[in-house]
């Protein structure tokens, strides 16, 4: 019986580490397609790797580094129960006031083949009206009155975790954490959720 479990244990723990490895190779495998596709061309320095938690992080090399308002890209991987795979991708820049996307649109979700899946697993609809609601009060208290055009968002894609986190504002003036999008496994979409 002894023997049994044991064998068991080890099938077990073969499998969890095929299973991670096949996860980390996919995540590796789409950054390689997608800077063959989307940065041809461009120079991309990998900053990080977090093979075990599906998130990278890279930028486009300005002068030999990542520096000033050089594109960045941070990008994960999801999983929902039935297997399949989705993996989202946000570009942005940064400078003195930090790091912003110009619009909710820089967040794109593609499957493993490349294709974007942005509409199948959210509702950019919903999730740009509650955007446009959001008021941002700068950092007395004061509400700041923005054109649409002057907004910028940060959108952080989780290094641990299957939470998005959305910010809009305007940079060293004031911000607002505005929603999450939450990833349910079972259906392999996300949802909007305001913060107030």
């Amino acid at each position: 019986m002894k023997k049994i479990i044991l064998t068991f244990i080890a099938f077990l723990a073969i499998l969890l580490n095929f299973t991670q490895s096949a996860a980390q190779n996919d995540l590796e495998n789409f950054y390689n397609k997608y800077c063959r596709l989307f940065l041809k061309g461009m120079q991309i320095k990998l900053n990080t790797f977090d093979k075990q938690n599906g998130y990278l992080s890279c930028c486009v090399l300005q002068d030999g580094d990542c520096i000033g308002a050089s594109e960045r890209y941070d990008m994960a991987m999801w999983v929902s129960k039935t297997g399949r795979k989705i993996f989202g991708v946000c570009g942005y820049g940064c400078g003195a006031g930090g790091c912003w996307c110009i619009s909710l649109e820089n967040l794109i979700f593609y499957d493993a083949n490349l294709n974007e899946v942005t509409n199948e697993v959210l509702n950019m609809f919903e999730l740009e009206m509650l955007a446009s609601r959001t008021q941002v009060r700068d950092y007395q208290g004061k509400v700041i009155n923005l054109e649409r055009s002057e907004a910028v968002y940060r959108i952080e894609i989780p290094r641990i975790g299957t939470t998005i986190k959305l910010v809009k504002g305007v940079p060293l003036l004031g911000e607002k954490h505005f929603a999450n999008l939450v990833y349910n496994i079972s259906t392999g979409k996300f949802s909007i959720v305001p913060i107030n």
